[in-house]
């Protein structure tokens, strides 16, 4: 068992139990390298290890900004005056995930974000809420979107773009949602 297959295995391990204290301390333990983010508009920009089986990937910390910065995936959405952080994974072959924080107005920023999805060729599928998050899904060729914004913790949305695999992100039983 690899280092990351054991560090994942932990942190599931404490989730499930709820050890709120030891899943900060195995989160602390994971190493990362700090790379330069200038020239990108950028606040952060660092490596990760492979933590399951994606294998390592780049984390880039956006500041709120008006525009989108010209180095932001232009085939993804973007919210202004939203700190982004955009994780790009080694061999997901295309997938993304970005974590919008301190949304201002989370209802008006997901209905911003499936619009601009739908813009850019996404087939909406469903939508509802799961327990604390509501969820909106698309579909576009072999790809699935994921739009999730939590309804416990003020301002949050995640945005996971993903290759087809329905082992990957099962669809949980939701309600229906009004969006």
């Amino acid at each position: 068992m690899t280092r990351a297959d054991d560090l994942r295995l932990s942190i599931t391990a404490a989730l499930a139990v709820g050890d709120n204290a030891a899943v900060k301390r195995l989160l602390a333990s994971v190493r990362v390298h700090e790379l330069d983010p200038t020239g990108l508009g950028a606040l952060r920009r660092a490596t990760v290890p492979a933590i399951g089986p994606l294998g390592p990937g780049v984390t880039t910390l956006f500041p709120p900004a008006t525009t989108r910065p010209s180095t932001y995936p232009p085939e993804l959405p973007f919210l202004a005056q939203t700190t982004t952080a955009l994780i790009q994974v080694e061999h997901a072959e295309g997938g993304a995930m970005l974590q919008f924080y301190h949304v201002a107005n989370p209802v008006g920023a997901l209905v911003d974000l499936i619009r601009q999805s739908e813009e850019n060729g996404w087939e909406r599928g469903t939508a509802g809420a799961a327990s604390d998050v509501e969820v909106v899904r698309f579909r576009r060729g072999t790809e699935r979107r994921l739009v999730l914004r939590t309804l416990n913790a003020v301002g949050l949305i995640w945005l996971l773009d993903v290759p087809e695999d329905p082992n990957r992100i099962p669809e949980p039983a939701t309600q229906q949602s009004s969006l």
